[in-house]
């Protein structure tokens, strides 16, 4: 039985540590990255709305969509094909890439025919 609790202490103290490490990561590289505005784009539209920016060159961008209705997700996009190279759940997210690529934000209204806001940040990152 006690090589058991030990297994599970330990599970749980892996998920806690790899946690921390994700969260520690995502703010070390923004307090040690300067960030440059290359798109901002804001609109009130309504129902389901899909952004898809231009060809974004290699590097590291801090991606943030904001909605007064639901982000409903990213996508990063392969530049030439359109083929789904990852998707996020979030509406933040620092996306590093050795090739180009475009992204898509799919919005959605809160309650259907109603107007809402939807707003998108692109930054590349840039040592400090």
């Amino acid at each position: 039985m006690g090589l058991i609790k030990k297994l599970i202490v330990g599970f749980f103290v892996l998920l806690v540590v790899g946690i921390a490490f994700v969260f520690g990561t995502y703010y070390y590289t923004l307090a040690t990255h300067e960030k440059e505005l290359i798109v901002e784009l804001s609109e009130t539209v309504t129902g389901p709305v899909y952004y898809t920016s231009d060809v974004i060159p290699p590097g590291k961008y801090l991606i943030t969509a904001e909605s007064s209705g639901v982000v409903e997700g990213m996508q990063i996009l392969k530049a030439d094909t359109d083929e789904v190279v990852t998707e996020f759940e979030g509406d933040n997210v620092i996306y590093s890439s050795e090739t180009p690529f475009r992204v898509r934000i799919q919005y959605n209204a809160p309650n259907p025919n109603e107007e809402y806001t939807v707003s998108v940040k692109i930054y590349r990152l840039v040592k400090k």
